[in-house]
């Protein structure tokens, strides 16, 4: 029996079983990544909130009323990407959403004195920025 000459190289299965390996670890940093940008979506949502409230005191202090529109509120500076709705403001209270152009599906509310729950969104609590899906 002759002797072949030794090869040197990786064969067809070993490559195809290291591209599949690294698949799965793409994969999961992928899912991974998108998990961890959502957060910092939410939280901006959740910052942006908070600012408003103060920004809607300040209104109220001056006008002893709450604002109903994001506009009136003049040093209320929104994210990028994110949107703030005033949906109830009366004397007794407001409430409002906000959302992130990238995660439509996603959204937190904030109420604060007597305004309608349904109003705040997900939030069911006076005073807490809260967050859920629609």
């Amino acid at each position: 029996m002759r002797n072949l000459p030794k090869r040197e190289g990786f064969t067809l299965i070993e490559l195809l079983i290291v591209i599949v390996i690294i698949s799965i670890l793409a994969t999961i940093a992928i899912s991974a990544f998108w998990r961890i940008k959502n957060r910092g979506f939410e939280a901006s949502l959740q910052s942006d909130l908070r600012n408003l409230a103060i920004q809607q005191e300040q209104y109220f202090e001056f006008y002893q009323e709450y604002a109903d529109s994001p506009d009136d509120l003049t040093l209320l500076e929104q994210s990028p990407g994110v949107t703030v709705l005033i949906n109830y403001a009366a004397a007794d209270g407001w409430a409002g959403v906000a959302t992130h152009l990238s995660m439509p599906d996603r959204h937190c509310g904030m109420l604060i004195g007597d305004a309608p729950v349904g109003d705040g969104g997900p939030a069911d609590t006076p005073g807490r920025v809260q967050c859920g899906d629609q």
